[in-house]
Parts: structure tokens; sequence; C-alpha cells
């Protein structure tokens, strides 16, 4: 039986009758993605209800201050998943890239290791060091992951709109870096890229994928969910955004970490 709720119809202060209303059930969300994947529990983020000063900054923070890059004093820290990195990842953050709506953060939060820049800084490379990276950029002269003839231990990744991406990928650091692009993987992004296609990734699930194609190409055992973690935030987020109904069976929008 369908649920209803009771209003009453008041004409000149006097109740003339008392009208049911059925409660309509929210329609189902969209088919989750990270159904398969092996993502730690989310209790953690569930359970923080309300925000929190950031002690460095001293800004209102619910899940993470994505300026000073550091977890909430609201979290225990001790249940987010850490993960050990199989190379040296260095992130390049444009500041035209909103804080608030990157995802690159989640992988200095993850993974303490990963170096964290700020445009115009980069990354300083010898001309030998040079030889063992790879710089994510897609392009004519880019290489799939699947073909590279050495094994890498640093990976740069540019977090930047696609406006500005020929900006960042001609600073004289980056150049003699080999330039790798990825196999078609379809965003599961909550804001679509007009008039990009579907295989134009978020950051963090471009990072993902590259962790995961290195791991197929180079590593001895097969994969099974090593890397999974890199899409805690991400995975949670998504959640709340495509699967939180309100009473009225519309989509409440969710403002993360804003």
């Amino acid at each position: 039986m369908d649920k209803v709720k009771k209003r009453r119809v008041e004409v000149d202060g006097a109740v003339v009758e008392s009208v049911k209303i059925p409660v309509l059930p929210a329609p189902p969300g969209p088919p989750n993605p990270f159904s398969c994947f092996s993502i730690s529990n989310h209790d953690v983020l569930r359970n923080v209800s309300g925000r929190s000063v950031c002690p460095q900054c001293f800004k209102s923070r619910k899940w993470f201050c994505y300026d000073c890059l550091c977890l909430s004093s609201a979290l225990n820290s001790d249940n987010i998943p850490k993960l050990q990195m199989p190379v040296q990842l260095s992130i390049v953050k444009h500041g035209q890239e909103r804080p608030g709506k990157s995802t690159s953060i989640h992988a200095k939060l993850l993974a303490p290791d990963v170096e964290f820049y700020r445009y115009p800084n980069f990354p300083n490379f010898t001309s030998d060091e040079k030889k063992d990276c790879i710089l994510l950029l897609p392009g004519n002269e880019a290489v799939s992951i699947s073909d590279l003839p050495f094994q890498p231990k640093h990976v740069v990744v540019l977090d930047c709109t696609w406006q500005t991406l020929n900006q960042l990928s001609r600073s004289s650091n980056l150049q003699g870096i080999t330039r790798v692009s990825l196999a078609n993987h379809n965003t599961t992004y909550w804001r679509p890229q007009k008039k990009k296609p579907p295989t134009c990734l978020a950051t963090i699930e471009a990072i993902y994928w590259t962790l995961v194609e290195l791991h197929n190409k180079f590593a001895s055992v097969p994969y099974e969910g090593q890397f999974d973690d890199m899409l805690f935030f991400y995975s949670y987020m998504w959640k709340l955004i495509n699967c939180r109904p309100t009473g009225s069976g519309e989509q409440q929008k969710v403002h993360l970490n804003s």
C-alpha cells in the first residue's frame, strides 16, 4: 500500500476536511558504477554530520580541506584508507581549476607520498630522471601505456581545464618526458564536460586508471583491486549526488565540502 500523509484544509479558520495525499517513492537512481570495486567502507565519511574548522587555515570544512590538503579533524583518520603507490606521482594543478571541484586532491589525502604542485610550480627533473618518467597527456605524440617500452618510476598528471592544458604542457620542466594516453574508459563524473566525449575523465579517475594500466602492464600478479581505494572519496561523492533522494522524489543537491 502506498504511503499517504494528511493535510488539513481550513476555511476562515475552520477545518473543513482532511485530505490524504499519496507520498510517491523516489525514482531509482542510476546503477552504481562502483559496485564491483574493492573500495573501503564509507561509514567514516557518512558519520560526519557537520563541519569543523581546519587547524591550518581556520576555514569551515567537512571531510577535508582542499586548500591545505589535510583531513578534517572530525574524521577518524585511522579509518581512511592509505595507499602504497607503485610509482612516484606528481600532480600539477592549475589555478583555474577550482579547489572545491578538484578531484586530484583525493590522491594526496589517500597517498601522502603524492607530490602536489600548484602552477606555476613544477617538479624539477634532471635529464636522466626524465628517462624514467611519463606524463599523462593525450595527443598525437602520446603512446598507450600498454605499448610503453620501459617501466616508469615517476608519473606526472596535470589537473587543469582542457583550455589550460596546452599552457601547462608547454612548460620546460615537462619537455623530454614520454607522453602517454589511457585506453578508453568512460567517466562517471557528475558534471559531464560540454562538447567532450565520455572518455574525458575526472582527474582522480585518470590517476586510478593510470595505476591500473601500469599494474596490468608491468606487475607479476593480476590486478585484484589494489588501487580501488584511490576512488574512496570520489565514489562516496558519486553516491551522495546520484542516490540521495528528497521526500518529494527529486534528487537532492549536495555541495561537496564547499
